[in-house]
């Protein structure tokens, strides 16, 4: 939060450092707990991105290890089918 002024409609707000947007000072529009630099929207949309960089990140390891096995039993499949044709 950069700042923090008064209105009379809506009292006391804060300003996010994020989207710059002044928001009542309350639990409904800043959480606290993950401190008073963003705003909550910015946070969860932060948090999301966060989430689907690391979801990302698990498939790419996933496909990684998918592809190595099939290659394994690509090369023991074909592996057997050279001594197959060279004994017959």
């Amino acid at each position: 939060m950069t700042g923090v002024r008064w209105r009379s409609d809506t009292g006391w707000e804060g300003r996010c450092n994020e989207c710059c947007d002044w928001w009542p000072l309350d639990h409904e529009f800043w959480y606290p707990r993950q401190g008073l630099a963003r705003c909550r929207a910015c946070q969860n949309l932060a948090q999301r991105r966060s989430e689907r960089r690391i979801r990302a990140e698990e498939q790419d390891v996933i496909r990684a290890a998918d592809r190595r096995r099939y290659r394994r039993e690509w090369e023991s499949e074909r592996r057997k089918r050279e001594r197959l044709a060279r004994v017959a």
